[in-house]
């Protein structure tokens, strides 16, 4: 496919000249594919849309079969199968998933459609469920099964669990709690029926939520201490949902701080706060703190001892104190202009020597920026030709310019996305591949602080589509420390 010189984009930039690439025609294989297949949950209050992707294929048959509560952990712990089909005819080997449910429930409905008659959204195809259960009488979840018509042997199945019950368990050590909220919601729901069942497929106990939607097996538990809760179920009316208690549905909770506050002998608590976390070497640092009691009565004319810990862990300095009649107290502490650097800890201690509680704080050397920058672009939209000429002015933060200061112009491109309204399900972005690519300009500033630089981007770039692009200028104070400023800009094929 050849685009002659001259012809107008949607831009309204020319082509510059004549651009030739290969284009493929043929057909696709037909498919036949859930766009979701992790999640198994469906809000019993919502549109029931299905998103499945079909391709090359002009019937498919809807199977769907209902599978039974006491069947449920048998389904989840077998799983799907894989199985292929190689046609002959077209020398192809076709991939299908599904799940054996013959001995495990019962088919409720059947149904053909149309592929041309399902609602299209982009290259999807949105299928609608809109049947009966004639088994509503009996509880369980539903294997949905879409497959072709004329080829059996193209499908695709998924389990679905049609429910507003959103369902949350937490394991202790001597309770099960089970949490209900609706899913279309978040509200908490009252009166849900949860059955705790084991692996071996026996109902050890029954509980209804109360009205902050809350279920807990305590006293059961421990009775069952020996059995292995694996299912939980729930139901409100004809309202049905599951949640099996395997490590697929566990949250990690390594990443969060579960052991909750830990309460010590003595049953003070303290709060220690500072003025800020960051500060100086020479600077005076300013602690301030109160106690109270687990009833949150003031413990006035309490003894607390302050301990300042540096980062080695070593005792800068030890101060003891006297709870005020708020019972609150304060202090200050110099730090010298020596003083080591790095993390330190003001940790708050009775007269016994039991810890109520430490407060962090850093002692760092920092410098604020001396340099005060200023860049632009001469314009932020380019041709692929153009030159980019950045201006650079750099003054020093009590005013006057910052004279020959070292500076560097980096120039970092990548390509960009064309994607314009009503040409969603089209590809304009080629098959090229640029990367990132980074252009260093170097120099030294003016007698005035300032710039100028003109950036040509390199001829090959000039039939990459569009570019994204940003210009970062870096300069150098008199003792090293650099000051950045970055600016972005677009560049389209010309």
């Amino acid at each position: 496919m050849s685009l002659e010189e001259g012809i107008t984009g949607a831009t309204g930039a020319r082509l510059s000249h004549t651009k030739t690439e290969q284009v493929s025609f043929g057909t696709m294989l037909p498919t036949i594919a859930f766009q979701e297949m992790k999640g198994k949950y469906l809000s019993l209050k919502g549109a029931q849309n299905i998103p499945i992707s079909l391709i090359n294929v002009n019937k498919i048959t809807v199977t769907i079969t209902k599978v039974f509560e006491n069947n449920i952990q048998r389904l989840m712990d077998s799983g799907s199968y894989y199985d292929y089909h190689y046609d002959e005819g077209t020398d192809e080997y076709y991939d299908f998933q599904s799940y054996d449910t013959e001995n495990l429930g019962k088919e409720i409905f059947k149904k053909e459609y149309a592929t041309s008659a399902l609602t299209s959204r982009g290259p999807v195809k949105i299928l609608h469920l809109d049947f009966s259960d004639e088994l509503k009488d009996f509880q369980g979840v539903y294997i949905l099964k879409i497959e072709d018509k004329d080829h059996l042997w193209l499908n695709s199945s998924r389990i679905l669990s049609l429910s507003d019950l959103g369902l949350i368990c937490k394991k202790g050590l001597h309770n099960l709690y089970v949490y209900v909220h609706s899913i279309n919601t978040a509200k908490s729901l009252e009166g849900v029926k949860i059955n705790f069942i084991s692996n071996n497929n026996q109902r050890l106990a029954s509980a209804k939520t109360d009205k902050d939607g809350l279920a807990i097996l305590d006293e059961d538990y421990n009775k069952f201490k020996d059995w292995e809760v694996s299912l939980i179920s729930a139901e409100k009316g004809a309202d049905y949902n599951f949640l099996m208690l395997d490590p697929n549905s566990e949250i990690n909770n390594e990443h969060f701080d579960l052991k909750g506050k830990k309460i010590n002998k003595t049953g003070y608590d303290a709060y220690i706060y500072a003025e800020r976390n960051l500060y100086r070497p020479g600077e005076e640092v300013h602690i301030a703190g109160q106690v109270r009691d687990l009833n949150w009565k003031t413990p006035r004319g309490l003894p607390v001892e302050l301990r300042i810990l540096m980062p080695d862990q070593k005792v800068l300095k030890t101060m003891r104190k006297n709870l005020d009649y708020q019972g609150a107290f304060e202090t200050s502490l110099s730090l010298p202009l020596s003083v080591m650097t790095g993390y330190y800890q003001c940790e708050v201690l009775t007269g016994d020597n039991v810890l109520l509680s430490s407060y962090g704080f850093s002692v760092e050397e920092f410098m604020p920026d001396r340099i005060k920058l200023g860049l632009s672009l001469d314009k932020l939209e380019y041709d692929s030709c153009d030159d980019i000429d950045v201006s650079l002015k750099a003054e020093n933060f009590f005013g006057t310019p910052a004279i020959n200061r070292n500076y560097n112009i980096e120039l970092s491109v990548k390509k960009g996305v064309f994607s314009p309204a009503g040409y969603e399900n089209f590809s304009f972005n080629g098959n090229r591949e640029l990367g990132t690519t980074t252009i260093i300009e170097t120099g030294q500033t003016d007698a005035s602080g300032q710039a100028i630089k003109r950036l040509a981007l390199p001829s090959r770039w000039s039939d990459g589509g569009i570019l994204n692009g940003s210009v970062l200028a870096t300069v150098f104070d008199e003792s090293g420390r650099p000051v950045s400023l970055r600016e972005y800009h677009h560049s389209y094929p010309g």
